[in-house]
C-alpha cells in the first residue's frame, strides 16, 4: 500500500459518503460511530486513552468526598505507572486515535488547504485547543470533497498529503492541478522533472528559496518561509489579518505581549484579538500603536513577527515503513502502485487530465 493512512482517510470520505448523503444537504455524521465503520466493529470498541487509562487504574471507592488533592494525587500515581504499551493493549487506540486526528486535520481551515469536510462540535480551534472526544464530535462531507469522490470512483486519485498537506514535519499543500499535472509527467515519462509550484497554504503565504526548492526535489526535505498577512487602515489602525501557517493565534498574541513587557518593541501599545468564530483560516488581531511611534514603524515590527521559517520532509508509509523520499520518487511510487491497481496507464491518464484542468485547481 503507498500510504496506510491516506487510504484510511479516503475511507472516511467514502463511509461519509454513504451515512451522510452528498453535500451540501447530508446530516452530520458522530465521529465515533464513523469510526467504528471504517474499522467494521461495534461503536463501543472504539477506545481513548482515558478509557485505557480508567481501565487499568480504577479510583478506589472513597470513604470520604474526594478532595481535589486525592484527585491529583491518584493521577499522579497512575500515569507515573503509566507505560504506553498499555495504552495500545486494544489494537484499535493507535490508528483510531490517528484517524480521528486525520478527520480533526480534514476539517479545519487554517491546517489545510484543502478542507474535505464540515464539522460540529469542538474540533479545535486556531488557538490550538485540543479536539473534543470523538463521542462529542460531528462531521460531514464539504461541496469540495464531492468532485474528488466522484474522480475517485472513476479511478483518479491523489496522494492527500501532497493536496491537503500533512502534520509537522509534514510538507504544505500544493494545488491540485499541480500535482496532478506532475503524476501526468510521470505517467509519461517516469525521469520527468517534478515542478510542484509554490505551497498554497490557506493561512498568509509559504515559499521556497531556489536552494531549498532544489533540496527538497533530491531529498524531500527542505527548509520553508511561512509568512503572515499586516496592514494598515486608511484610519492609521493595524491589523493582522494572516498569520503564519499552522502558527497558534493564541501563542502569537502571548509573545508579542511578553515582548511589550520587555519593551522589546516600543512602537506596540497593546493587542486585542477581535477574531470571529467565522473568521479562520483569517485572523483579525488589532495592534495599538505607541503615543509618538510611527505606524509604519508598528507595521514593520509586526512584519517581521509574522515571518517563519520551518523544516518540512516528505514523509511516506512504503511497505509499513515510514521513509523520506523525494517528490518525483514519491509520486512516481503512487503513479505506479494506481496504474497497477487501475490496470490501464491509459486510464489513469485521463481521469488525471481532469484534475488537471484549471477548475481542479
Amino acid at each position: 500500500m503507498f500510504d496506510g493512512l491516506t487510504e484510511r482517510a479516503r475511507d472516511v470520505l467514502f463511509a461519509l459518503a454513504e451515512l451522510s448523503g452528498p453535500p451540501p444537504d447530508g446530516r452530520f455524521v458522530n465521529c465515533a460511530d464513523l469510526l467504528a465503520h471504517v474499522f467494521r466493529v461495534p461503536v463501543s470498541a472504539i477506545p481513548s486513552l482515558e478509557d485505557a487509562l480508567h481501565a487499568r487504574y480504577p479510583p478506589p471507592p472513597w470513604s470520604r468526598i474526594p478532595t481535589r488533592e486525592d484527585i491529583d494525587a491518584l493521577a499522579a500515581r497512575a500515569l507515573a505507572s503509566f507505560r504506553l504499551e498499555e495504552a495500545t493493549v486494544d489494537p484499535l487506540l493507535a490508528p483510531a486515535d490517528d484517524l480521528y486526528a486525520a478527520i480533526v486535520e480534514m476539517t479545519l481551515p487554517h491546517r489545510t488547504a484543502l478542507p474535505l469536510l464540515q464539522g460540529s462540535g469542538h474540533l479545535g480551534t486556531a488557538d490550538e485547543d485540543p479536539p473534543a472526544d470523538c463521542l462529542y464530535t460531528e462531521v460531514r462531507l464539504a461541496p469540495r470533497a464531492t468532485r474528488l469522490l466522484d474522480l475517485d470512483r472513476r479511478g483518479a486519485r491523489l496522494p492527500l498529503a501532497f493536496v491537503t498537506g500533512s502534520p509537522p514535519p509534514g510538507i504544505p499543500p500544493f494545488a491540485v492541478a499541480s500535482v496532478a499535472r506532475a503524476c501526468l509527467d510521470l505517467l509519461a515519462d517516469p525521469r520527468a522533472e517534478v515542478d510542484l509550484g509554490a505551497p498554497v497554504v490557506p493561512s498568509g503565504s509559504a515559499a521556497l528559496s531556489s536552494s531549498s526548492a532544489r533540496a527538497f526535489a533530491t531529498t524531500g526535505r527542505a527548509e520553508i518561509v511561512l509568512e503572515g498577512a499586516a496592514e494598515l487602515s486608511p484610519s492609521g489602525e493595524l491589523f493582522v489579518r494572516a498569520l503564519p501557517w499552522r502558527e497558534s493565534k493564541a501563542a502569537w498574541i502571548c509573545a508579542l505581549g511578553e515582548a511589550m513587557r520587555r519593551d522589546e518593541v516600543p512602537a506596540i501599545a497593546d493587542v486585542w484579538d477581535l477574531t470571529r468564530d467565522d473568521d479562520p483560516p483569517l485572523a483579525r488581531i488589532r495592534i495599538d500603536v505607541a503615543p509618538g511611534a510611527s505606524p509604519e514603524r508598528a507595521l514593520a515590527t509586526i512584519e517581521e513577527r509574522l515571518v517563519r521559517r520551518r523544516a518540512v520532509e516528505l514523509r511516506v508509509l512504503v511497505d509499513e515503513r515510514e521513509v523520506v523520499l523525494a517528490p518525483r520518487d514519491a509520486l512516481l511510487l503512487f503513479v505506479d502502485w494506481r496504474a497497477h491497481q487501475l490496470g490501464s496507464r491509459a486510464r489513469l491518464g485521463a481521469e488525471l487530465e481532469a484534475l488537471a484542468a484549471p477548475a481542479g485547481a
